[in-house]
């Protein structure tokens, strides 16, 4: 008999640089705070997330080409789940779209995690995809106490983290 999982909301902490990748990170967290995941991201969405972390969005942003193209054809992002790992490492994720009711698998988290954010897509994971994620960044996840945080990125203050 399988076990039905729960998905836990995740929103994001803040970015921060891996001390041993020395790549920068996003940090997520469930409600409690008790969970804090990294995921790697590029130095480009590190940077265009930090960018954008004032309380209004920017129209500079990447994403909000993407954003367009996707109000043109109709669709509609509605959430976003961390899904697994990879074989190389990488977390997965799947995105959920209301229109058309679609859903895209196995797109590389680094990548829908930013635009995700930017568009405002709620974030889950079960507990199960969480504690592999921490597994896989095992060593990564000692440093974490170490990060004073300044602001939250989805509060749409400073994302930085020292």
């Amino acid at each position: 008999m399988s076990k039905v999982q729960k998905w836990i909301e995740l929103k994001p902490l803040g970015v921060g640089i891996s001390q041993i990748t020395n790549r920068p990170e996003l940090l997520l967290k469930n409600e409690e705070k008790d969970l804090i995941i990294p995921i790697l991201i590029s130095p480009l969405d590190a940077g265009v997330m930090i960018q954008q972390s004032g309380r209004s969005k920017s129209l500079s942003s990447p994403y909000l080409v993407t954003e367009r193209i996707l109000k043109e054809v109709g669709w509609t992002l509605k959430k976003c789940y961390l899904t697994g790992i990879d074989s190389s490492g990488q977390v997965l994720s799947r995105l959920e779209f209301t229109s058309p009711k679609k859903n895209i698998d196995n797109i590389k988290a680094d990548q829908s995690l930013p635009l995700s954010i930017y568009l405002g897509v709620k974030i889950y994971a079960t507990t199960e995809t969480i504690w592999k994620i921490k597994a896989s960044n095992q060593g990564q996840n000692d440093h974490m106490q170490e990060y004073h945080i300044l602001n939250s990125v989805s509060d749409r203050g400073h994302t930085y983290l020292m």
